[in-house]
């Protein structure tokens, strides 16, 4: 079978169909049975993507082997306005099919695909490998690439009996933070896992349903930590005099940053974040809105006592609750997306106040013991008014 070269726009015209690849060309070994095509020893190309392997196609059966060189899934991708030249994002299509159901319980698939270059949504992937096993029942696909300096393996299984359950496993390992999590706030190396269940079939239903746990870790990077300056500078206003995190650079070096993070149900609310950053805790409640691209969380930061650490604090300011909200759309940085809650930090000064009255108490508490309480007495009297300061 040769096809030296096709105009598939014109014959989707001509034929009244659609197809996204506009030119196709290609050389193969045909056979056939009563009901499947076998293409052997395939080779061609379609617009800009040159393809070999093998396709078995039948009347309710893929199976199929194919290596392509390069694909750029902007070409065949459309937003609302119908415009080629830009990738379907989930905020363009919130309500778009995400699982093909009726295509996949009507067709066994067993196929396999490699691509060297794959370029989707402004990222490069290369030495891509997906599976999928389909038997109109249950699908299995596992992917794993190069992305981002490192290396990601996502797997995805759904069963098609209702109600249609899927889950999905993912596995990061050493991916540059920064384009990891498309933010600039914060840099290192990303290594991580999470497991990850949804129902139906549409990535509303995906951001209604989404339950599931992730654990990472971010190594030899840098946070930034403008939010927290801000907030201390409003403190040191009311307190009158100025704080260690006033005096910080902008963005603080890190060795290690372990986090662990929870979809309840749903992406928009009630998803929860913990992070321990050396003597630094992070914790984040709330959601985000994939359709507004728009997100929206309650941030909480609080330092240990000690010297331990890079983000070492006065005593005064350790063991306190540092809050701030992070609202705002995705491609706003951290410095701009989060800032202080002005009711709560009056409360912050409440706490620092009130610390401050307890360790001059207790000082003074432990002078008069010192002078005043026999030697034999002083641990018993401690005991005794331990915590009076409170």
């Amino acid at each position: 079978l040769v096809l030296e070269r096709a105009n598939l726009s014109q014959l989707a015209t001509d034929l009244n169909f659609e197809t996204p690849v506009t030119t196709l060309q290609l050389e193969s070994g045909l056979s056939a049975s009563t009901d499947t095509y076998h293409l052997d020893t395939l080779k061609g190309r379609f617009d800009e993507t040159n393809f070999k392997g093998k396709l078995s196609i039948g009347s309710s059966r893929l199976i199929g082997d194919l290596r392509l060189d390069q694909l750029n899934t902007g070409l065949y991708l459309k937003d609302n306005g119908g415009s080629s030249d830009t990738p379907t994002t989930a905020s363009s299509t919130p309500d778009s099919e995400l699982i093909p159901i009726s295509l996949l319980t009507s067709t066994a698939i067993d196929a396999i695909a490699r691509i060297d270059q794959l370029h989707h949504a402004d990222n490069q992937y290369t030495r891509t490998k997906i599976e999928i096993h389909n038997d109109k029942q249950k699908m299995s696909v596992m992917a794993n690439t190069q992305v981002h300096g490192g290396k990601l393996v996502a797997m995805l299984n759904t069963d098609f009996t209702p109600p249609i359950l899927s889950s999905v496993d993912l596995s990061m390992d050493r991916l540059d933070a920064t384009a990891a999590v498309a933010t600039e706030g914060i840099t290192g190396t990303l290594t991580g896992n999470s497991s990850l269940r949804f129902d139906g079939t549409t990535i509303s239903q995906l951001e209604n349903s989404l339950a599931g746990e992730s654990a990472f870790t971010v190594t030899d990077g840098t946070l930034d930590v403008r939010p927290l300056k801000e907030i201390a500078a409003t403190v040191d206003t009311i307190l009158g005099k100025q704080s260690r995190i006033s005096t910080w650079p902008d963005t603080m070096p890190f060795e290690l940053l372990a986090g662990q993070h929870v979809f309840q149900t749903g992406t928009s609310q009630g998803q929860v974040f913990n992070g321990h950053l050396e003597n630094l805790h992070l914790t984040a409640l709330g959601g985000f809105d994939l359709s507004a691209e728009t997100l929206d969380y309650q941030v909480t930061a609080m330092f240990e006592k000690g010297n331990n650490g890079q983000f070492t604090v006065s005593d005064q300011l350790a063991g306190i609750r540092w809050p701030m909200t992070c609202q705002g759309t995705f491609d706003e940085a951290i410095s701009d997306l989060c800032f202080g809650q002005d009711s709560a930090i009056q409360d912050l000064v409440t706490d620092i106040a009130k610390q401050d009255l307890k360790r001059r108490g207790n000082e003074k508490l432990n002078d008069i013991i010192e002078e005043k309480v026999p030697e034999e007495l002083k641990e018993l009297t401690r005991d005794l008014l331990k915590g009076l300061f409170k």
